[in-house]
């Protein structure tokens, strides 16, 4: 029984070692084609509806809340889509940019 022990962790690590060669780090950056498609700048902002006052009978100011809401919504859809269309695709640009750039002029080591 002490004879299997040794026998049969011999043979794992002798099956363990055929195979496959050992697999090496491949540096992976973003798809520099795919990254050539992303926004540079932060896209116009959409033309919003103006804040028309009137004055109620008793003399305060007052907006539309559909005027308000609507203009809440479009800043809204605005905000969201520049976040998801640039500052998503940004990210990853200036990443590979940096990273190109240390690559090809490495900083001196002291």
């Amino acid at each position: 029984m002490k004879l299997l022990a040794p026998v049969a962790l011999l043979s794992t690590l002798c099956l363990t070692a055929c195979g496959k060669p050992p697999a090496r780090a491949i540096v992976l950056t973003p798809d520099p084609a795919k990254l050539t498609m992303c926004p540079r700048t932060y896209p116009t902002p959409p033309k919003l509806p103006p804040l028309m006052q009137f004055t109620l009978p008793d003399g305060r100011e007052v907006v539309l809340l559909d005027t308000v809401l609507e203009r809440d919504g479009l800043t809204a859809s605005y905000v969201i889509a520049g976040r998801g269309a640039w500052q998503a695709c940004k990210s990853p640009v200036e990443y590979v940019e940096d990273w190109t750039a240390s690559v090809q002029h490495p900083a001196p080591s002291n």
